[in-house]
């Protein structure tokens, strides 16, 4: 994204227009970025996965969504004990139809109430 010698530098423009399409905010506008070769994005980033971590190849997948509440939100109460129905049955995941569509699954990221998660992204802070 920042190296000038890049072969999709162009895909990173510092400068573009914004189509305000008759709105006055510039985030209501739409902002005119190039096209993504995806071709030439797969080249370039290709010999780069090899150098990844385990979780960041594990972010690079779909995976289902995830809920994360304190225990002061309305719906850590119902989110809790779905989870706990989930750890104790027979099946390793319970539906719940009446309130969210689908499943519900115990996070390999869950931490029990009053804990910390810390971030799994590494970098400058």
């Amino acid at each position: 994204m920042l190296d000038p010698e890049s072969p999709i530098i162009q895909f990173y423009p510092e400068n573009f227009d914004v189509d305000l399409k008759g709105n006055n905010k510039i985030w209501q506008g739409v902002f005119l970025l190039p096209f993504v070769d995806e071709q030439r994005l797969q080249k370039a980033i290709g010999p780069l996965l090899d150098d990844l971590t385990e979780d960041e190849k594990q972010r690079n997948t779909f995976g289902e969504n995830q809920y994360f509440v304190s225990r002061h939100h309305q719906g850590y109460d119902f989110l809790r004990s779905a989870a706990e129905v989930a750890s104790h049955g027979n099946a390793s995941h319970t539906f719940i139809p009446e309130r969210l569509p689908g499943k519900v699954f115990l996070s390999r990221h869950c931490v029990e109430a009053g804990c910390t998660l810390e971030t799994p992204v590494q970098g400058k802070s």
